[in-house]
């Protein structure tokens, strides 16, 4: 183990660590840390990929939360909207696709 990977060992544990706890926010600050510092590793490239989904996950589930709730709501305005914003993210979601499809039979039944 080289004397760069003994020193930011402890720090990437951290970082692997927040990013299984959801704790995203300070993940990201400490590789961004360790990136500025120029450590070049490839378990710091890792980390940044499951960060960067882990990110891309919640947001996309947040936003399908609200989308549910703006359906149930008889908001399809707002509904589709917030499935526009998935689909950009993931444009091969099947559940965003679903609801969306919902949404237009509802709003073509007499």
């Amino acid at each position: 183990m080289t004397q760069s990977r003994l020193s930011i060992g402890p720090r990437l544990q951290r970082c692997t660590q927040a990013v299984e706890d959801g704790d995203y926010q300070f993940a990201g600050e400490r590789l961004s840390e360790l990136d500025a510092e120029g450590h070049i590793d490839t378990e710091i490239g890792v980390l940044r990929a499951q960060l960067n989904k882990a990110v891309r996950q919640k947001t996309i589930a947040q936003l399908m939360e609200s989308a549910h709730t703006r359906y149930e709501e008889q908001e399809d305005p707002l509904a589709l909207r917030k499935i526009q914003e998935i689909l950009q993210l993931d444009p091969q979601n099947v559940t965003a696709l679903s609801l969306k499809d919902k949404i237009g039979t509802r709003g073509s039944a007499p």
